[in-house]
């Protein structure tokens, strides 16, 4: 481990927001997104630097690399997280083979990896191994159901790398979700799921395991293995992505192919042999490493886009307006440009941080029936002391903010039909007040 040396993976896993070694997407002191208008421009001035140490990046790869072959390795699945009907999500279930196990996550998994990478920080792949097998490694969802939680045996963590409120995208180069070259055809991840790691019926997690929550077994295989080695390397392996802007309008830069192309030859440049390695293992179409050499889009244009601003706790750092409104559209109703859970998360956060609301109505925000007249919402806004068994646990932004010295965290149950009270409610704290 390199840094510090009295920092174990536990420890930087558990304090992963700190320090803030990634700049806000809207420093002053960053080149402006405007008027980089070609793939060249963009990649010099904006993806290179932002790059991480060329040292890190390769030293996490030995360590990824002793980590696949490791016995009882396991794997994060980026697979059935996202679905409207409950039975088919599988958010941190568990599945266990002889000689590795994996459990189905969503994206935001990556960002640990990703921080970790940028923060200059590297475990050994046994360090990495225990932190796993030992359920110490953290996942992160945005919502999850009371269902959900009563098979989750991996971990949600309590910080946030703060790669998304800085005003960033992880961008991968080889999408996790599409192009597996295996058995001489490409093939999506959920195809070659049904067959080596299928999402499984609820009522096969059926075997106790450690505090109560249950696991599926399956038999070995491996193809499969080789397969989830591909998926994983994909996933979390820093030769695989770059920050790209987080997008307001237009375009996400981030997934524009001629782009990712170009950085993937850039990538090749930088790390050689190893960057070859990593591409023979993630079950890339073989024309992919033949052409690296032959991309030429550096004065290929960019699609227009527009980035948004960092947001949540670093919102204090930017300018926080009041939502901006459309003029009346064919239907004669005004429409507000920010969704609301952006509201929530940026001038709402701003207010109450801020001492635009007293503490005599912080109190007042702590009960559900003044939650309900002021802003529409079914729950109370703030919530102190909140544990992670508490049924309303969910309901809630993982975060804390701190106002007026307790830590609160903020109620997430909003929709559409709230804007037009929590605008009303923004309007009216306009000015700094007394305590």
């Amino acid at each position: 481990m390199k840094y510090p040396d009295a920092m174990t993976l536990i420890e930087k896993l558990n304090s992963i927001n700190e320090p803030k070694s990634i700049p806000l997407i809207n420093d002053p002191k960053n080149v402006p997104l405007r008027g980089l208008t070609t793939i060249g421009d963009f990649y010099d001035k904006f993806v290179k630097p932002r790059l991480p140490k060329k040292e890190i990046v390769l030293e996490w790869h030995e360590v990824l690399m002793e980590y696949i072959k490791e016995t009882e390795v396991m794997f994060p699945v980026r697979l059935f997280n996202s679905d409207s009907d409950y039975d088919k999500l599988r958010r941190g279930w568990l599945t266990k083979t002889d000689t590795y196990s994996y459990f189905y996550t969503d994206n935001f998994h990556a960002a640990y990896y990703c921080k970790m990478v940028y923060d200059g920080f590297v475990p050994s792949s046994k360090d990495l191994l225990k932190a796993y097998n030992n359920f110490d490694f953290p996942s992160r969802f945005g919502k999850i159901t009371y269902e959900e939680k009563k098979n989750l045996i991996i971990p949600l963590g309590k910080k946030d790398p703060g790669i998304n409120s800085s005003g960033y995208k992880i961008a991968h180069i080889y999408n996790v979700g599409k192009e597996y070259y295996f058995n001489n055809a490409l093939k999506s991840l959920k195809d070659l799921s049904d067959n080596y790691f299928p999402r499984g019926e609820i009522g096969e997690w059926d075997l106790p395991y450690e505090g109560g929550k249950c696991i599926r077994k399956k038999l070995s295989d491996e193809n499969a293995r080789k397969i989830l080695v591909a998926e994983f390397l994909r996933f979390v392996h820093p030769f695989n992505y770059f920050l790209s802007p987080k997008i307001k309008e237009g375009k996400d830069v981030g997934e524009f192919k001629p782009l990712l192309s170009y950085v993937q030859q850039e990538f090749s440049n930088i790390y050689g042999d190893k960057y070859k390695e990593f591409l023979d293992l993630i079950l890339c179409p073989p024309t992919n490493i033949q052409n690296l050499q032959k991309i030429d889009c550096k004065e290929e244009t960019l699609p227009s886009f527009e980035a948004k601003l960092s947001s949540s706790k670093d919102i204090q750092k930017t300018d926080c307006k009041e939502p901006k409104m459309e003029k009346k559209s064919n239907t004669g109703s005004n429409s507000i440009q920010m969704k609301v859970g952006e509201i929530v998360r940026t001038c709402l956060i701003e207010k109450l941080t801020n001492g635009f609301v007293s503490e005599k109505e912080v109190g007042y925000l702590e009960e559900a029936g003044y939650s309900k007249e002021k802003l529409g919402i079914n729950y109370p806004l703030l919530k102190k002391n909140l544990k992670k068994d508490d049924e309303l646990d969910v309901r809630y932004y993982r975060d804390p903010v701190n106002i007026y010295g307790e830590e609160y965290r903020i109620c997430s149950q909003w929709f559409e039909k709230n804007k037009e009270l929590l605008e009303k409610w923004l309007a009216s704290h306009d000015k700094k007040k007394k305590r």
